[in-house]
This record gives structure tokens, sequence and C-alpha cells, in this order.
């Protein structure tokens, strides 16, 4: 715990900053030593100067002291009278004086020096007086000698005793500066030890440093090398405003970063995961009905607890219906009438309400049973159209999720995709299959119908039938009305037919059934309900009277398709010979060559009165 606390003191330094510790700190190590050092250099430089002042000093008065012997000693000559130098000797006695008084001095040798003067002073007014005496009389008077004495002896004393305490002071200043000597002694040893405990504090720092940047370094690689390996929760500690630790926070960021783009990442792939799935359920449905289970499937997975639906246009488009809904929620059950009504068609995005008593949220999200709620709606389009919406609804404050919304988005498109191309594919089955006037199964498709039932070895009819006199009826009463009477023939005979059986245009104004499961005779039957049919169909509507001709086969009569269909086709050619109105029974014994065409004749009028009597 004490080492994380260091380090984490040190990282709330600069490394740069550390430096300029260590710097400072060896700074002041070497101001206080050189200021140590000064000191005791200073205060030795004093002590010996002061020791030098009062030496000199103390040689100025012992050269005075000289100075009065010798001039003592000629004044008391055997004569009595002053030597030839006793001037000289008076000038320089004086002199060294003056030389006493002027030179530097402590405050203690000054007072002695200055205690000097009045003595001095008198003393050498003394002999001055002496002197001059002696020179004007030859001989100076007694009373004059008597007056120097004293002086002389005061003089002598006050110098001897001066001499004395000068020698006191100088013996005590050797003392200090003895003693300073020994300080600076002493203090050369501390500086020396000083300098070996500064450099010893300063390799310490230093290694603290160095080892608190080496952890911090070691700690973000090893950050760094967890995230290498995918462990993006990894994070280095983040406590000190060094350079480790900025490298830190931003390593920190990158993993931040990365570990949102990992996250989102793994969303797209779930996302695109849940959209390939989606994509090969719906490719393998082969109808819309199909389609609609593989969706709510898809709801299942999107959400556990949102109920939702898909809304369907139907072929008008003026109208939604509910195609499908969630497998265990169920439908949320929206009142929304037809595609245009909703606020997500006409938007052409998603749209999403987390509160459906909002201002702004779909008003017919109001009203709803269980209270307020959440919603929302994606449209599903086709190549630009609007084919319905996805409607999902939850809790007041809790719609689905941004990750629910974009797989959400993922069923729309591709359920608009796989349910346009149906009713698109079916469209086009319908139109390649159905002829359009008569909205009978084409010649192609019925082709195929025959194979099928001829390849399945059931028995089965087949009845040729061609409209009588119909080129006269285009000729003189139009296309529009011929085309009316295809069309009331094909109503017709739909009309007459089981839901098993087919009703196919040949071709032209020839018709074709497909009777499964009956024979010629049977199929004779069937045929004469259409001509009656036929016939009650004339007196409903306005269409020009006609009649048709009829002509049948039946399996047991041939087992290859060109064979029975040209049966059936002789037939019809003997029923238009016979008269025309009629249905005959194909002879196989009778069959004409292979590609002879019919003759179509005029024909004459009907009396339709009987044919609806069936005479």
């Amino acid at each position: 715990m004490a080492g994380r606390y260091t380090r984490r003191w040190f990282a709330s330094i600069p490394i740069t900053g550390r430096f300029y510790i260590i710097f400072a700190i060896l700074l002041i190590s070497l101001a206080g030593i050189v200021f140590g050092a000064l000191r005791a250099i200073h205060a030795q430089s004093e002590a010996s100067a002061d020791f030098a002042r009062v030496a000199a000093a103390y040689r100025s008065l012992d050269r005075a002291l000289g100075l009065q012997s010798s001039l003592t000693a000629q004044l008391q000559g055997a004569d009595g009278a002053p030597g030839p130098g006793s001037k000289d000797l008076v000038s320089a006695l004086r002199s060294q004086l003056e030389a006493t008084w002027a030179l530097p001095a402590r405050l203690e040798v000054a007072a002695i020096t200055d205690g000097l003067r009045q003595p001095a002073a008198q003393y050498l007014q003394g002999i001055d007086n002496y002197l001059r005496d002696s020179t004007a009389g030859n001989h100076a008077s007694a009373w004059v000698f008597a007056d120097l004495e004293p002086r002389r002896a005061a003089f002598e004393n006050a110098l001897r005793e001066a001499m004395t305490r000068l020698h006191a002071i100088q013996q005590r200043v050797e003392i200090r500066v003895l003693a300073e000597a020994d300080g600076a002694s002493l203090v050369n040893t501390w500086m020396i030890v000083g300098a070996l405990l500064v450099a010893a504090l300063a390799a310490l720092l230093l290694w603290a440093i160095a080892r608190s940047i080496q952890k911090s370094i070691h700690d973000v690689g090893e950050v760094a090398q967890a995230l290498a390996a995918g462990d993006m929760d990894n994070r280095c500690e983040t406590h000190g405003s060094d350079e480790v630790s900025a490298l830190a926070r931003m390593i920190n960021l990158l993993a931040d970063t990365m570990q949102g783009m990992l996250t989102r990442l793994r969303s797209e792939a779930a996302r695109s995961s849940f959209s390939n799935q989606l994509v090969e359920a719906l490719e393998m449905a082969d109808s819309e009905a199909e389609a609609d289970r593989v969706i709510a499937r898809a709801m299942g997975t999107i959400s556990d607890v949102h109920p939702m639906e898909l809304l369907l246009a139907d072929s008008s488009r003026a109208h939604l219906e509910r195609a499908c809904a969630h497998p265990r929620t169920g439908s949320p059950n929206c009142p929304v009438e037809s595609p245009y009504s909703c606020i997500a068609v006409r938007r052409g995005y998603p749209q999403i309400f987390p509160d459906a008593e909002a201002l702004n949220a779909c008003p017919k999200l109001l009203g709803r049973m269980g209270g307020a709620l959440s919603a929302a709606c994606v449209p599903v389009n086709f190549m630009g159209r609007a084919l319905g919406v996805l409607h999902v609804v939850g809790a007041k404050g809790k719609p689905p999720n941004p990750e629910q919304v974009a797989q959400l988005t993922a069923l729309g498109v591709h359920a608009g995709n796989r349910i346009g191309t149906l009713r698109a594919f079916e469209r086009s089955q319908l139109q390649a299959s159905t002829d359009s006037l008569t909205g009978l199964t084409n010649r192609r498709v019925g082709e195929e119908v025959l194979a099928n039932l001829m390849a399945v070895e059931t028995a089965f009819a087949v009845v040729m039938s061609d409209l009588d006199c119909f080129k006269r009826l285009n000729d003189t009463m139009g296309h529009d009305i011929g085309d009316r009477a295809l069309k009331l023939f094909a109503d017709t005979a739909r009309g007459v037919v089981r839901d098993r059986d087919h009703v196919i245009r040949w071709g032209g104004e020839e018709f074709a059934l497909l009777l499964p499961g009956i024979n010629a005779e049977r199929a004779a039957e069937v045929v004469d309900r259409l001509r009656a049919a036929l016939a009650q169909a004339h007196l409903l509507s306005n269409t020009p009277i006609f009649t048709a001709s009829f002509g049948i086969a039946d399996s047991t009569m041939a087992r290859d398709r060109e064979t029975i269909i040209r049966l059936a086709d002789e037939a019809l050619y003997r029923s238009k010979q016979a008269g025309r109105d009629r249905c005959s029974v194909a002879d196989p014994q009778l069959v004409a060559p292979l590609g002879q065409r019919r003759e179509r004749d005029q024909g004459a009028v009907v009396d339709i009165t009987q044919v609806a009597r069936g005479t």
C-alpha cells in the first residue's frame, strides 16, 4: 500500500518536474555547503584580521616603548643635559604614537590606545618644555625636570599597562583564531560528508524516479498487451499528471474507442447474421403465406415482450389487412385502414413514439387497451411502392431499443422485397398462364395440364369447342361484340364445370375443356349442360345470339397428347359438318391426316328458343 501511495505521489509529478526537484535539492545542498564554507572562512578571516590588528597595535606600542626608553636614557645622562638626538627621538616617538592611533582596530583595542592620548600628550609637552629650557639656558631648570619626571612615569606606566592589556587581547584572539581554524577543519569534514550525503540522496531519488517510471511503463505495457490480446475491459490507472499517466489516458481513450467500435461491429454482425438468416428463410418461402410464417418467427426472434403485427395492402392498395402477428405476444391491433393513413408509410422511414400521449405521437395510438404505451412503426416497401407497415408496441417509455429498431428495419426491407417479389411473380405467372380477355387458362398451360393428366395415367376427357359463325359475327357486329361473345362463353363454361376441371382458351374462338375422372359419355352430358346454360345466358344478356360446336375424346382412345387432341378436333369437325350447335364423340377409326385444317362455314341463324328447350 505504501509503495502504491509512493508511486501515486511520484506519478502526480511530471517526469521533467522530478528531475527539476532533484536539481533543486542538489542546488540547495550545494548552496548550504558553500554557505557553510564561506561562513567558516569568513569567521577565520575575521579572527585572523583581529589578531593581525591587535598584533600591529602591540608592536607599534612596543616600538613606542623602545623609543621612550631611549629618550629617557638620553635625558638622564651624566651631565644632566639632553643628548644631541633627543629631539629626533621625541619626533620619532610622536610619529610612532600617531601611527598607533591611526591603525585600524576593534573597539576594545581602540579604547586601549585612545587611553594613551592624554598621558602621551602630557609627557610630550613636558619633553618639549624640557628641551626648550635646555636649549635656552644650556641646562634645564630643576623644576622643569621635576615636572617631567612624573609625566614620564605616568606615560610609561600607561604604555606598559596598554601593552599588557593588548597582550591579553592578543592571546584571546589567538585562541579564537585557533578555534576558528579547528572549526574550518570541521566544516571541511562536514562539507565532504554533506557532499557524500547529497550524492547518496540524489542517487536515491534518481533510483526512485527510475523505479516509478519503470513501474508505470510496465503497468501501461501490461494493459496494452491485454488490449492487444482482446481484453477490452482492461484499463490503466491514471492517478498522476506525468507523461506516463498522459500516455495511459491516451491508451484508455483508445481502448474506449476500440471497445465502442467492437460493440458496434458486434451489433452490426448480429444484425447481419439476423438479416442473412432472414433472407435465406424468406428465399425458401414459395408463397406469401409461407413468407408470413417466416416473418412471424422473425418477430419472436427480435423481442419476447413486444406485441407486433405486419399489415399489408390488398390488391387495391386501398386497405391494410393483418398478414401475421407475433407468435407469443400477439397483435397490437392497430386501427389504421389504408397504407397512406400510416405516418411511417407517408414519411418512408421508421417512426418511434416513446409516449403515445405525447403531442407529436400518432393519434391512432390513443385509446388502446392497457392504457398509455409506446410504439414503433416501420414501413414495408417494394421498389419504392408501399406494401404495408410493421407495427410494434411496448410499455410507456419503453419502445424497442435501437438494436431492435435496426432488426425491425431489416425485417421490413427484406419482407417487402420478398412479398413484393412473390406478388410480382404471381402476377407474371398469372399473366403468362391466363388469357387476358376471358381470364381462362391459355393454351400453353392447358398443354402442360394435359401432359400431367397423361403422366399420372388417370381417366380424363378432352372437349374441343368452337363458336359457330364467329367470323361473320366479328365482321358484321364488330370486334367489341366478338369479344363480348368470347367472354360470355368463357363465363358460362366456368359456371358449368367442376372446380377440378379446366376451361382453356385454345386460340381465337376455339376453347378446350379438360375433364379429369370422366369418359366421353359423361363429357357429352357436361357439353349438353353447357349448351343449355349458354342458351339461358343469351336470354339474360344483350350479346347477339351465337352457338358452339363440340368434339369429345377421352383417355381410352389414345395415350399421347397430339393424338387425343386430333381425335377431339376431328369430332369437332364432324359436328360442324353435321350442322353445328352439337357435339360429336371421336372415332379413332375416322381420324383425319395430321395437319388437315377445318373449314369455317358461314352457317345459318339458330333458333335459340329450341336450344333453350333442349330440342
